[in-house]
Formats: C-alpha cells, structure tokens, sequence
C-alpha cells in the first residue's frame, strides 16, 4: 500500500511528497497536515535502475489517435527528466518508449508499463471525479517499483491530445505530466501551484520549483536513489522490464502469456457530483475533483493487496 512521504532538497523544507508505503486515511490533506507518513519510518518509492520503459495501450482512445498519445506521453515523461536541479545536473532517471502493447489489465505484472484509456468504463469508483489513476507494483519491503500502469477516464472525460481544448474538455498533456509523477514515485504535493497538487489546472506541463525538488530528491543527478535508509546506487541502465518485455499482460514471476486478475478493485472514498460542467477549474486530474466549498479531498493511493514472490513482498498501489 502506498500513502504519502516528505522529503528534503538543499537542506529546505518543501512542500512535495513522496509515495510511501502505507496508504493516509480518507480525506487527508496535505496542504494542511502536511506529507502523510513523514516520521513513521516507512520506505519512500523509487525506480532503482537509471532507466525505465513505458508503453501506450495499441487501442487508444476514442478521442486521441495512438500517435499523438505517444507523442503527449514522450514529452510528460521528458517534462520530468530534464529537469534542472539545484546544483547542476538532471534527474537520474530515463524513460524510453517501447512498442505498444495489447495488455490492459492492472496492476502492471512487471513485464510492462502501460498508459490506458479506459473508453468504455471507468472499473473505479467516483467516476464523475477521477480523471486519471496510477498503480504501481511495488517490493514492499525496500520501496523499489517494479512496475506501473497509468489509466486515463476517457468513459467520462472529453480528452483532448492537440489542437484547442473546448469547452468541458481536458488536455492530455496535464494529465500525463501529473500522472508521470506518480509513475516515478511522486505524491500530492501541498503547493496549490505545482504539478503534483490534486486539482486539475489546465495547461500544467511546467514544473515549478517544488516539482522540481522533489524529483531531483528522488533522482540525484550523481545517480543515487534517496530511501528511508540513506542514498542508494542506482543500477545502469536497463530498460527492460524487471521480467522481460511482453506486448500481452504476463504474470508477476514467468513469462507466460496469459491475462492475469488485477486483484480487488480500489474503493470509492468520496462521492458527490461531477463539478465539471460548471467549474472546470475545480476538477482533478489522476485524482479527484471537489465540489465547490469541499474541505478535503482523497489523496494518496489505494491499496488492493500484496503477494509473496521469490522472497519479496510484493504489492500493488494506486495514485490518483
């Protein structure tokens, strides 16, 4: 399970937050109470190899082509890694497009890490609400990600990959550079103006200093990897994923090609209205929207349970 972590850059607090594992309570806010988890002692999320693959689902969307998904994904991800950090230097870590792939089913089972668009129905709850949701497969024990999958609301959102957003529409670009974050092991932040905040803001492709914090902490240029235990060595690059690359969903420990369960589906924590139609500044993206006047939201991830396998703990979590 996954909740919520703080983290130092040059010896300043910030407001960024790491996913952790552990999952905060419903409705935690951490604009207001701060990074869930900061002085529980539970191991922050990290990639640990310098190099990591995604893929786009080959179906798309009904509202954006597999091309220009591609494209808008490239450069959420490439929004990350180039970034400037303090001191010189970019992020430690390199994503790399690999082939599309047939496997929609989540959580990813380590052989790839795909981005859906969920056209016919939302599975989750709240589905007024989330825009988008990240999973990540995680060793539960050190932190280390193991693989991902980010799924887009495209049942209940007009998304739009190029070209002007109209009216009750959402960018894609917005989405995927929030959900990016996720993917490499960012919470919600408690700074209204960066990227990792929980609402939606149209158009929020630039990472602001806070962003930019927490990924170089994650990611230090030297390519050490922060945890809870100190920095660790990165290990070189490797894009492949930790089972071997599949265009079909695999299981979590072979290569056999079979679709495999994704486990309980995460709950729905907060109902309410669609604000969209009225107030598109209210409404999240990968997260939740809020109803006007709404005092907390759901934050963090959602759980759906662990495994044993080869000797690790293994789990799956979720970030809106």
């Amino acid at each position: 399970m996954v909740a919520l972590g703080a983290a130092l850059w040059a010896g300043q607090a910030h407001a960024f937050c790491r996913e952790v594992n552990a999952s905060p309570p419903v409705a935690y806010d951490p604009t207001d109470a701060g990074c869930f988890g900061a002085s529980t002692g539970l191991p922050t999320l990290f990639w640990r190899n310098q190099c990591v693959s995604f893929s786009l689902q080959q179906g798309a969307s009904k509202w954006v082509t597999l091309n220009d998904a591609t494209n808008v994904a490239t450069q959420a991800f490439a929004t990350w890694t180039t970034a400037a950090c303090t001191g010189g230097g970019s992020p430690s870590i390199t994503p790399s497009l690999f082939p599309a792939v047939q496997c929609d089913s989540v959580p990813s089972q380590a052989h790839n890490n795909p981005i859906i668009f969920r056209d016919d129905a939302w599975p989750y709850g709240d589905s007024a609400n989330a825009i988008g949701f990240t999973t990540l497969t995680v060793d539960l024990d050190n932190g280390e990600i193991l693989g991902a999958a980010i799924e887009i609301n495209s049942a209940n959102f007009h998304i739009v990959a190029n070209g002007p957003v109209p009216q009750g529409g959402f960018d894609l670009a917005s989405i995927l550079t929030h959900e990016a974050g996720h993917f490499l092991g960012l919470a919600h932040s408690g700074d209204p103006t960066a990227i990792m905040y929980a609402f939606y803001k149209a158009g929020s492709v630039t990472l602001t200093p806070d962003d930019i914090a927490g990924i170089c902490t994650i990611y230090n240029p030297n390519g050490s990897r922060m945890t809870l235990n100190g920095p660790v060595s990165a290990t070189t690059c490797n894009s492949q994923p930790i089972y071997g690359f599949l265009q079909q969903c695999g299981s979590l420990d072979s290569g056999a090609l079979n679709s495999v369960a994704s486990g309980p589906a995460a709950s729905s924590v907060e109902g309410g209205a669609n604000p969209c139609a009225t107030d598109s500044s209210s409404c999240a993206v990968g997260w939740r929207a809020r109803s006007p006047g709404a005092a907390a939201w759901a934050l963090g991830l959602v759980g759906v349970g662990a495994v044993l396998r080869r000797g690790r703990r293994r789990g799956a979590v979720r970030s809106r």
